[in-house]
């Protein structure tokens, strides 16, 4: 019996939906793709206001993936990087940082002035050095692991390097301001910042599922179309209507996924909060990122988007994107309300005529990466016979990790029906 012919129902039209679909279609299969909201992408989403992109939370695309490199034409996405390093606030006063995996010599002396220290620098090079020297950067998850705190000591990482640098930049990337997160996480994303850039698409982060969804046939993404219910051959949607199929992939968010899978199993996640202001001057010349060495205050980093990719804004307007990391306490005027007082510190009285565009709570930013969830990196596709799931939280808790999942959930079903 060969797998031709066979229609595919996956539920969710995030990225490791839309990747799960393509890599079936591509080898023969017709496909079902059905998405509840009004448009795919999942959390990889941007909203259009007053000529504005706003990507829903802070995110950045990685140049060097090794599996969106096989999916995306990254040419058509016209990416542009960040410039490569940061600025630390500190102390009421902006430090410009190097970039400590292309120039650690600089990175080192910026850090620390004058003369910077010797061992931070050395350690630098020696763990970008380790984390080049691996093929593939995805074994980095197979090793033993502690928490991302005790891998930089382990390292020999000083203190104030760590406090200074490796924490606040660290915070934005896990979405937590302690680095409980796995080392193996920590390894993979190092290996990522080293081997590649943190760039943004012209159209916004969106830019990316889009592409993917232009890949399929037409008639395969039906959006607005939740399902119910999962039966043995097929699944009941919303309106009653039954969909059948040879074989189902679930494709959503953890929460939905247990719904539907029926799972006691409770999931963490990530929280943060982004807001998103249409400023006259950029407070920020540079394409760079700021980040906030302070762990108690509201504002966790700050940058202008446009500042990367114009067409982010209207022309002669800048958008300033400013990101919390943390519980979503407090009302959302609350934290407006903070987020401007300590801007105001940073940039003086300007921010009170920033006008606000918007804001966006979001409680489930990205999977928990505790040393604890990152035991089993990679949990089987397979549910059981004909169910199989995909997803960022059954492999790396990333845009690829999210790909290469659907990636690896289409290869078992197409070996499953052969």
């Amino acid at each position: 019996m060969t797998a031709n012919g066979r229609e595919i129902i996956i539920i969710g039209g995030g990225l490791s939906g839309l990747t799960c679909a393509l890599a079936l279609q591509k080898a023969g299969q017709k496909v079902h793709l059905l998405e509840a909201s009004d448009r795919i992408g999942g959390r990889v989403k941007t909203d259009q206001i007053d000529g504005f992109l706003l990507d829903r939370g802070f995110q950045v695309f990685q140049s060097c993936y090794p599996t969106a490199l096989k999916w995306l034409d990254l040419k058509s996405l016209q990416l542009r990087p960040f410039r490569n390093g940061c600025l630390l606030r500190k102390d009421g006063r902006f430090k410009t940082v190097a970039d400590p995996w292309r120039n650690p010599i600089a990175a080192a002396t910026g850090l620390f002035s004058p003369p910077g220290r010797l061992s931070d620098l050395i350690h630098v090079a020696r763990y970008r050095s380790h984390v080049m020297k691996e093929k593939d950067p995805y074994s980095f998850l197979e090793a033993p692991q502690t928490t991302a705190l005790e891998r930089l000591r382990q390292w020999g990482f000083s203190e104030a390097m760590i406090e200074d640098f490796f924490l606040p930049f660290f915070s934005g990337v896990f979405l937590e301001k302690d680095l409980s997160t796995s080392s193996r996480m920590l390894d993979f994303t190092f290996a990522m910042f080293s081997r590649g850039e943190a760039m943004l698409p012209a159209e916004g982060m969106e830019a990316i599922p889009r592409q993917l969804a232009k890949q399929l046939a037409p008639g395969t993404i039906r959006t607005q179309t939740t399902v119910a219910e999962i039966q043995t051959d097929g699944v009941v949607v919303e309106d009653g209507a039954v969909i059948r199929g040879d074989a189902i992939v679930v494709a959503t968010e953890m929460p939905a996924a247990a719904r539907l899978l029926k799972e006691e199993k409770s999931y963490a996640f990530r929280a943060t909060r982004c807001v998103y202001f249409d400023a006259s001057h950029p407070p920020l010349e540079a394409p760079i990122l700021a980040l906030n060495c302070d762990k108690e205050s509201v504002v966790s980093s700050l940058c202008c988007p446009s500042r990367v990719q114009s067409r982010y804004a209207p022309e002669g307007r800048t958008l300033v994107c400013v990101s919390s990391v943390g519980p979503l306490d407090g009302s959302i005027q609350d934290h407006l309300d903070s987020v401007r007082k300590e801007l105001r510190s940073w940039f003086g009285t300007a921010v009170e005529r920033w006008r606000l565009l918007s804001s966006y709570n979001l409680p489930y930013s990205l999977p928990d990466q505790s040393v604890s969830s990152m035991q089993t990196v990679r949990s089987s596709p397979r549910v059981r016979e004909r169910l199989y799931r995909c997803g960022d939280y059954c492999d790396t808790r990333s845009i690829d990790g999210a790909m290469r999942s659907g990636e690896s959930t289409a290869n078992m079903i197409l070996a499953d029906l052969k």
